[in-house]
This record gives structure tokens, C-alpha cells and sequence, in this order.
């Protein structure tokens, strides 16, 4: 984003030219669901805290409009060729202070949240015929973390409800499926969590 000032010619033809290839050829494969990055600085000017998906303003730069370009022609994609889109806008997850390499386990735990809300209720033959998947669903990491059955090993009792009461205090009340989750959940699991409580995100809550 820094470098679009300085260089919007090329910012324009990677982003919103290179996008639209991306959905062209999609189009022509049959692609059921197309997933892509978007981007916050589609919220551009717009003050307002915490940021909601419907509410954006003005672009402040010229990556920023190509990213609302993309948005706009996913849209139009969808109206005019059925081809159903999801754009996930990314927000930055470490501030001046923060260890770099602490970014991509918070951003696990992120996906896996996003994962877990997305699809809970689905069976895994749904998932994959939703995916696309080549790899079975029941051996991705993924899922393995999240709908992982048997018996739960290493699991503190005292630890998950200090953690509930935490979330409680923080979110209130929690939904029942989160709540016997974190009862499921492993010691490391738990740590991992409280750790992370203050920016737990909105699927925890009721």
C-alpha cells in the first residue's frame, strides 16, 4: 500500500486488471466460489470504531480505490455470471511492540475462529464439495484442530473456567457451543487463548 503513491500505473494494472483476469478465468472454468484478499483501507476515512462491513468511506490511496474496484466487480461477477464470491478484508494484527514472529500463530488462531464459525453445522462431505477440496477434509490441519473427536487429552478444568469467566467479564455470556468447546480444548489450547482474550473475536460472543 505504501508504494501506490508513487506508482499508481502499475498498482492499477496488478490489482484491478490482474483481479479481473482472475475472475474472467474463473468464470470460464465454472468456478463455483471465487475467494479473495481484500483489504481495511476499504474503510478509508470513515472514523467510526469498530469497523462494520456495510459502512466504509472515501479510499485514501490508490491501492485502497483498486481494492474497492475489486469488491465492485466481484459483485458485478455475481449479478451477471452466478459466480458467488467472498472477499476477506485483512487487517494489519501486530503494532510497533509486537514480536513479528508471534503474527503467524494469531493469525492461525484467526483463520481457525473464521473456519470454525463458517462452516460449524456442515458435515465434512459439504465442506468439501464447498472447498473444492483435493485433500480430504478430516486430514487438514485445519480441521483436525477444530472438529478433532475422541478424548480430549491434558485438559485443566480450572484453567477453562478461568478463561470462561474471563470472556464472560470481556464479551458476556457465551454461546453454548463455545463454551463446550473450550471445555474440550487442550491445556496449550487454553494458554493460547487466554493469552489472546483481550481481542477474541465476535464468534465467541452470544
Amino acid at each position: 500500500m505504501p508504494r501506490s503513491p508513487e506508482d499508481p500505473i502499475t498498482t492499477n494494472a496488478v490489482n484491478v486488471a490482474g483481479f479481473l483476469n482472475m475472475l474472467v478465468a474463473a468464470r470460464d472454468a465454472g468456478v463455483g466460489r471465487f475467494v479473495y484478499a481484500a483489504s481495511s483501507s476499504t474503510h478509508g476515512d470513515h472514523p467510526g470504531l469498530p469497523k462494520v462491513e456495510e459502512v466504509i468511506g472515501r479510499p485514501l490511496s490508490p491501492y485502497a480505490v483498486t481494492k474497492l474496484v475489486n469488491e465492485h466487480d466481484a459483485e458485478d461477477f455475481a449479478r451477471a455470471y452466478g459466480l458467488e464470491s467472498i472477499g476477506l478484508r485483512d487487517f494489519n494484527l501486530f503494532g510497533p511492540r509486537q514480536d513479528p514472529n508471534e503474527v503467524r500463530d494469531i493469525l492461525s488462531q484467526v483463520l481457525e475462529f473464521w473456519f470454525f464459525e463458517r462452516f460449524r453445522g456442515l458435515t465434512a462431505k459439504e465442506i468439501r464439495a464447498m472447498l473444492n477440496l483435493v485433500t480430504p477434509i478430516q486430514k487438514t490441519k485445519a480441521y483436525q484442530s477444530i472438529f478433532a473427536e475422541g478424548e480430549v487429552k491434558g485438559k485443566t478444568e480450572g484453567k477453562a473456567e478461568s478463561l470462561k469467566r474471563l470472556l464472560v467479564r470481556r464479551f458476556g455470556p457465551l454461546p453454548v457451543w463455545a463454551m463446550q468447546r473450550i471445555e474440550a480444548a487442550p491445556v496449550a489450547q487454553l494458554d493460547a487463548w487466554g493469552s489472546t482474550g483481550s481481542s477474541m473475536p465476535r464468534a465467541w460472543r452470544n
